[in-house]
Order: C-alpha cells, then sequence, then structure tokens
C-alpha cells in the first residue's frame, strides 16, 4: 500500500484525478474540511455520513443509512428507534403517521387504465379490502366485489353502483331483509331517530306535503305488495298493511279497508278523560263523502244515526226492516172548536210523546186548567206533532172529562179521536162518519182533559 503527502493538488479543467486504489482508505484529518460538495452522480453505493451531497442522486443504486433521518424539521421523519415514518410529524406515533393541513394526503394515478387505491391485505395475501377513488366516485371493494360507494352528487349506495337516493341499499340476494337493527336486549332500541331540537323524535316537512315515514309497495293485489308488517316472536300477525291499502290487525289476510282479528275477546277501547264524557265528544264516527255524520258513538255512551239512516233487522236491507228514527219530547197542541182557537192556561197541562220509526204514541193530560174563547157545535180538533198516514182510519182511546169546568161535551155518551192528517177530530159515539157530533164543549175552570193515542205516520 502506497502512501502520499502533499501540500495542495490543483488539477487542470478536464483533468480526472484518482485518489486511491481498491481497498484504499482516504482519510481527511480531524480540523480539516472538504470545501465545496460532492456530487451524488459519481457515487455508486456505501455509507454517506456528509451531508453536503448535491445533485440528482441517479447514480445511486444502494444507499444504507443508519440512524433517524429529518428533512426541514417536521417534513419527513425516520425514526429509527420505533421504526416509524412521519410526514408532516417530527414525532410519528404509527408505523406512518401523517398530520397537516388543509389537503394532507393526494392519491392519483397518471395513466388512462389504472385508479387510484388504498390495499389492505393478509400477511398471505389470500384476503383483502381496498378503496378506489374512480371517475369522482368513492367505491368501497372486500374480496374484489364493490360493496359500497358515495357518488359525485353524494349519494350513497350499498349493494348497487348507481344509488337513486341520498341512501340507497339493494339486496341482490333472494332473500332476507334489507337492514338489520338488532339491539343488545329487550330494554334496547333497534333503530331509534331522535331529533336534538323541540318538537318530538320524528319530524316530517308537512308544509311541503312531505310525511315523517313514506312506504311504497310495489304491488297493489290483496295476496302481495305488504308495505308495512308487525308480528309476534311466533311469527302471529299484529298489525299489517296491504299494498292494495287495507289495514289488519290480528290478521295477515284484511278482507276490507280496516279488519280487526280478535282471537283474545278483549275487544277494542276508545277511551276518555273524565273532560271529555260528553255527547259532543264522539269515540266513533261514521262519515259519507261530506263532513255529515251518518253514525255516530259519543264518550257518554249516546249513539246518533244521521238523518235518512236507521237500523235493520234479520240482516236485510228492506226497508220494511228498517227502524229509522226514535225520539221523545213534548209538543204544544192546538185546541179549535170550529174556526175558533181555544185558550188553556193553569193547572198542569202534559202533552207528550215517543216516536219509534213510524209509530208514535201520544198522551194529553190536563188537570184543573182554564178553558177560554168561543166554541162551536162542530168540528173539535187538536193538532198532532207529526202528520198521520193518510188512507187508514186510525182513532183514539176513549177521551176522558171531568162532569164540571171546560172541555165537556154532553151530547154522546163517550167521545173518540180519529186521526186525520196533522190532527186529531173528536167524533160521538153514535156516529162513526166524518161530521163530529160531540156538540160544542163548555168553558171555564176546573178542566180536566185526557186522551191516548198510538198512530203509524207518514
Amino acid at each position: 500500500m502506497s502512501q502520499v503527502e502533499v501540500d495542495k493538488i490543483i488539477p487542470q479543467s478536464g483533468t480526472t484525478l484518482t485518489i486511491g486504489d481498491s481497498g484504499d482508505t482516504i482519510t481527511i484529518a480531524s480540523g480539516a474540511t472538504l470545501s465545496g460538495s460532492l456530487n451524488a452522480d459519481n457515487l455508486d453505493s456505501g455509507t454517506v455520513p456528509d451531508a453536503r451531497i448535491t445533485g440528482a442522486y441517479t447514480g445511486i443504486t444502494n444507499l444504507t443509512m443508519s440512524g433517524d433521518l429529518t428533512v426541514d424539521t417536521n417534513t419527513l421523519k425516520v425514526d429509527s428507534a420505533n421504526n416509524r415514518v412521519g410526514i408532516g410529524t417530527s414525532s410519528p406515533q404509527g408505523n406512518l403517521s401523517v398530520e397537516g393541513e388543509g389537503r394532507i394526503v393526494t392519491i392519483g394515478d397518471s395513466g388512462t387504465v389504472n385508479v387510484p387505491e388504498i390495499r389492505a391485505r393478509n400477511s398471505a395475501d389470500t384476503s383483502n379490502a381496498y378503496l378506489r377513488i374512480s371517475s369522482y366516485s368513492t367505491q368501497f371493494y372486500t374480496e374484489g366485489s364493490e360493496r359500497m360507494r358515495i357518488d359525485p352528487n353524494g349519494k350513497v349506495g350499498i349493494g348497487t353502483s348507481t344509488p337513486s337516493n341520498t341512501l340507497h341499499v339493494q339486496n341482490t340476494t333472494s332473500s332476507g331483509g334489507l337492514i338489520e337493527f338488532d339491539g343488545q336486549s329487550n330494554n334496547e332500541f333497534g333503530l331509534r331517530i331522535e331529533s336534538n331540537i323541540s318538537g318530538g323524535n320524528f319530524e316530517g316537512d308537512f308544509a311541503s306535503g312531505g310525511g315523517i315515514l313514506d312506504l311504497f309497495a310495489n304491488s297493489a293485489v290483496t295476496s302481495g305488495g305488504d308495505i308495512l308488517v308487525a308480528r309476534t316472536q311466533a311469527s302471529d300477525p299484529v298489525f299489517l298493511v296491504k299494498g292494495n291499502g287495507r289495514v289488519g290487525i290480528g290478521t295477515g289476510s284484511p278482507d276490507s279497508r280496516l279488519e280487526v282479528l280478535d282471537s283474545s275477546a278483549t275487544g277494542i277501547i276508545s277511551r276518555s278523560t273524565s273532560t271529555q264524557a260528553t255527547d259532543s265528544n264522539k269515540a266513533l264516527r261514521v262519515r259519507n263523502n261530506s263532513d255529515t255524520d251518518t253514525f255516530a258513538v259519543s264518550y257518554k255512551g249516546s249513539v246518533f244515526l244521521g238523518s235518512g239512516t236507521g237500523i235493520y233487522f234479520d240482516g236485510s236491507t228492506s226497508g220494511s226492516n228498517q227502524l229509522d228514527d226514535y225520539e221523545e219530547g213534548t209538543w204544544t197542541p192546538t185546541f179549535t172548536s170550529g174556526a175558533n182557537t181555544l185558550t188553556i192556561t193553569g193547572g198542569t197541562q202534559n202533552y207528550k210523546y215517543i216516536k219509534i220509526g213510524k209509530t208514535c204514541f201520544i198522551s194529553i193530560n190536563i188537570e184543573n186548567a182554564t178553558v177560554s174563547g168561543t166554541t162551536s157545535a162542530s168540528d173539535q180538533r187538536i193538532t198532532l206533532p207529526f202528520t198521520a198516514v193518510s188512507g187508514i182510519r186510525q182513532t183514539t182511546s176513549n177521551v176522558s172529562f171531568n162532569t164540571t169546568g171546560g172541555l165537556r161535551y154532553t151530547t154522546p155518551d163517550w167521545i173518540y179521536g180519529v186521526m186525520e192528517s196533522t190532527i186529531i177530530q173528536l167524533y160521538g159515539s153514535d156516529n162513526l162518519g166524518y161530521n163530529p157530533q160531540p156538540g160544542a164543549p163548555t168553558t171555564g175552570s176546573g178542566t180536566y182533559f185526557f186522551l191516548t193515542a198510538t198512530y203509524e205516520t207518514a
């Protein structure tokens, strides 16, 4: 091995200066400096302890470094003690830590066929999952198949690559549900939607015609197209809404708009508070195509039938089997004698009626009253509360009156009445025709007059 000591070497331009030979060691003495920079193009391999290396590093084929690597404080940090790499941080917390502001990581592909991906594989490279960004959409893959994507419009698709709504879930298998929510115990919610503002847990845009829950069935047939189904653990139907608009409670095949099958014989309850137990508050209403109730039941227990309605017996819709009216009350009859109206004052006066269907029962009870007015020997009449049917001779009971006082008839042995349209025409016992024979009634105080009748109304 040779040893050369020189004070200064000044090579000319273009001169190749070779120092040492293979196996030689070139040592720069302590305190001496190497001015200028060492071009990396002239380095093939080895250990480089000096940072003053310029050039494109294109000539380095194997470069080995020991210890940490720091570029601009925290632009790039290699933590050799923990085998960690940091980008944007000088203290990486994982195998690769990336920190920064704004756009932290940008992944792109300059080619026209491949798309950027981030893949996770097992050590045997037999299973993988990856994230792919293609055509401005983000796609999530497992085992080589797309499972979910977010399209450029922000729509999320699960099981579909073309989501049509904000969240579109499609089940491509032949059975099974689309989404399953399973709580850990019976006290937990499988699905719970809450609002963080006052107004309830469920909210809809009602002002714009929206709803809280909008369900759609693709079939309107009775046997399919169920919109909503609630069943017990034993698969017994509890509540069902079918695609044809029929609702079943306790039955899976409702035959009408609403059908309730009560297998437990507990019935249906509509309960009110004590302040609602009045006839004006209805527990059940039935209406036609208007807002008029044709049938109603109040919370007080009263049943209301609308005008023109009734109760049919024996399952028949024939008018002869219809009970279409019931009412009871009072009316104020008018007593006439000929063309004159009699006035009845004082005492006790009761004029009552009960009408069931077309049958009307009336009672007239006058006690210790005073009768005044001009009387006539013909046409003694009393007005009815309801018009009598025509073509049928309907008579009252015998008229009872006192031997003194007003409304006393002395000519016949007894008096009865015949219903004629809107009046009761009084007749005497010796004439069954239409010529009144009771004679002129008396007037005065101490009048007692009693009459009852049952007749068919028009």
